[in-house]
């Protein structure tokens, strides 16, 4: 075991998401999945799940409670680095959930992204989401989804299938 990977908290999960360039019209669907994805990690695979967005905030309340931009990402490296896997919901750009893509990879912790055709591109051909992301190595699944509760029952049987992403 590497000096990386015992610093890591067996039960801990990053759920990576968009936060600033979510369309509003949107924005509660989505934090609505994040928030639905935190309860089931907690309750029944009883890991400690971080992420940016809180039940009850506007948009920034992980960036208001680390005043600057650095504090921000020394947290989120830090809550990434401790983790044992990353969620990520990727339907949406953003340059800061690259990153913390990046930051899992490097730390060889396995991820897993989720996204949603919210514009309805995908009939016309066209490609919803980041080929780079797609193609990192370290994504193990990929989920593609219409609701939440889709989306958290695929989550599910990913772990019960692979029951190792949590140990």
């Amino acid at each position: 075991m590497t000096q990386k990977e015992e610093v890591r908290d067996k039960k801990q999960v990053f759920i990576g998401s968009a936060v600033t360039h979510v369309p509003d019209v949107f924005f509660e669907e989505y934090k609505e999945l994040i928030v639905e994805l935190s309860k089931l990690l907690e309750t029944k695979y009883l890991c400690k799940a971080k992420h940016s967005l809180k039940k009850d905030d506007s948009r920034l309340s992980y960036i208001e409670k680390h005043k600057t931009a650095a504090d921000c990402y020394k947290k989120c490296v830090e809550d990434i680095k401790a983790s044992k896997l990353m969620i990520a919901e990727i339907s949406f750009p953003s340059i800061g959930l690259g990153q913390e893509i990046e930051i899992a990879s490097q730390n060889k912790i396995p991820i897993i992204v989720l996204f949603k055709d919210y514009f309805g591109r995908e009939p016309q051909g066209e490609l919803i989401v980041s080929r780079m992301a797609l193609g990192n190595p370290l994504v193990v699944h990929q989920i593609k989804y219409k609701t939440t509760k889709e989306a958290i029952g695929e989550l599910e049987s990913i772990l019960e299938s692979r029951p190792h992403y949590l140990q």
